[in-house]
């Protein structure tokens, strides 16, 4: 069990990692979809540093709760904004996520 928690605990944190990083380089893709419910660049680059935090914050023990709480909300604001543009089978996707850290959180060593 202690081998899959390690997986899922990689796999979150790549993709927390990745999905800050995209924000916080303001990639064309992010700035375009955020832009159109209101966020600045400014705003779409804190939101990024937001999840980076969040995801370093993941393989320390101490942060790990914290880390998770954090990634959590800024994955389900994402996928709320892209289920409310219409995007159904992406938003539907993008709970996957959260589910993998909601079942991190349960996982104990």
């Amino acid at each position: 069990m202690r081998i899959v928690k390690i997986i899922f605990l990689v796999i979150v944190v790549l993709l927390g990692l990745g999905s800050g990083t995209s924000k916080v380089m303001l990639l064309p893709d992010e700035v375009a979809f955020f832009g159109k419910t209101g966020l600045t660049e400014v705003g779409i680059q804190i939101f990024g540093a937001i999840q980076i935090i969040g995801s370093l914050m993941l393989p320390l023990k101490k942060g790990r709760f914290l880390g998770s709480l954090i990634l959590i909300v800024t994955f389900l604001f994402s996928t709320v904004l892209i289920l409310m543009s219409g995007n159904i089978s992406f938003g539907i996707f993008s709970i996957l996520p959260i589910a993998l850290i909601i079942l991190l959180l349960k996982l104990k060593n």
